[in-house]
């Protein structure tokens, strides 16, 4: 017999592609990131800002795997609830979507609204795996994520300064090291802030990833890792509502 949730697996598999693709260009890339110190003169015109600056944007087709892993992640959960609804019985399924909410409270509307067509034991089989923000934001980020316009899904981050040796040299002068926030806009980081007659060396490096960027719950995390985990999250879902099809007998 055919299996129902091949195509789902398929998809599935496909994601799997595209990430390995996006992981090794993203290596690549940041081997090859070209990135400078620099020394800017604060806007109140005393302090200077030294700087880590990155001049190269991220190439669109990162962007565009990315998209086509999210894409078919996201289709695979919908296509197995589709398998689930016509192993049912059901001719033409209509609603029988993966329901992912906000919260749990928009959970059971979408669940409503668009899981009419499949059976109770498998709707409380996706409600188990919590597909809203608070619950599993893996998932609820992967919806979210399928909503953004590819060429602003991703952008360089720091993770965290490291060798981050600063020595002042000659009397006087201010040195400050305020925490190291990554600039989003700017794509910098500014390591420290000294006053105008303040001499330092320095030898500052860093650890650094492409990360999703208008999403909170994955932002600065290095985009492959979490589309990875992404992908496992939805295998786990659909080997389990396969599993359940088969105990209740829709499909032997």
């Amino acid at each position: 017999m055919t299996d129902p949730f091949n195509s789902s697996k398929r998809r599935i598999s496909r994601a799997k592609v595209h990430i390995h693709d996006l992981n090794g260009r993203i290596n690549k890339f940041l081997v090859d990131y070209p990135c400078s110190h620099a020394v800017e003169t604060d806007t109140n015109g005393i302090d200077q800002l030294h700087k880590i600056k990155f001049s190269t944007t991220i190439p669109d087709s990162f962007g565009e795997i990315a998209a086509d892993a999210l894409e078919n992640l996201r289709a695979a959960l919908d296509q197995a609830g589709y398998a689930v609804a016509v192993a049912a019985g059901v001719g033409d399924p209509r609603k029988a979507y993966f329901p992912i909410g906000d919260d749990a409270m928009n959970l059971e509307s979408i669940i409503t609204m668009n899981c009419k067509n499949i059976p109770s034991e498998i709707v409380a089989i996706f409600r188990g795996f919590q597909p809203y923000q608070g619950g599993n934001d893996l998932i609820w980020a992967l919806n979210k994520a399928n909503n953004i316009n590819k060429h602003r899904l991703l952008v360089p981050a720091c993770q965290f300064l490291s060798n981050m040796n600063l020595k002042i040299r000659g009397s006087g002068g201010d040195c400050r090291i305020p925490p190291p926030i990554w600039d989003r806009r700017k794509n910098e980081v500014v390591f420290a802030v000294t006053s105008n007659d303040a001499k330092i060396e320095y030898n500052v490096n860093g650890a650094y990833c492409v990360s999703f960027d208008e999403i909170e719950v994955i932002r600065g995390y290095p985009a492959a890792h979490i589309l990875g985990a992404m992908a496992c999250e939805v295998e786990c879902i659909v080997m389990a509502t396969e599993t359940e099809v088969r105990r209740i007998g829709l499909v032997q």
